[in-house]
């Protein structure tokens, strides 16, 4: 009997959480903050010409959105800890930070081999230079 009792407190939880408008609010806004931040970064940089000189910003800002998307979402997962939407979003975002470091660690590697070649005399470098 006990353990149907705690199911059901579970379930009624769960569904608490699932569906509180809160938590659905904390989560569109990070959505929303995940879309905006890949979708400037996709963006070329011409586009933004019309901030002038703050143009240059725009990746800083960008990195600001995907933080505060972020910390919504774990703000959500916190405050209603069986919300689903909110455990998705959080695994959303450390998927694309994961996949950022190891695109960056390619790229390093790539310029360091690419050095590495043009050092010695760029014996390895084919018909490059």
């Amino acid at each position: 009997m006990d353990n149907n009792y705690n199911y059901d407190l579970n379930a009624q939880k769960e569904y608490e959480d699932n569906n509180n408008p809160n938590a659905r609010q904390y989560c569109i806004a990070s959505l929303i903050c995940l879309i905006v931040a890949n979708i400037t970064l996709a963006l070329p940089h011409s586009l933004f010409g019309f901030l002038g000189d703050y143009s240059r910003y725009i990746y800083q800002v960008n990195g600001l959105i995907f933080i505060a998307g972020f910390v919504l979402a774990i703000i959500a997962k916190v405050l209603y800890p069986k919300n689903k939407f909110a455990k998705v979003l959080i695994i959303l975002y450390i998927v694309e930070i994961v996949v950022a470091l190891v695109v960056m660690v390619i790229v390093v590697a790539a310029c360091i081999f690419t050095f590495a070649s043009c050092i010695n005399d760029c014996s390895s470098c084919g018909n490059i230079g």
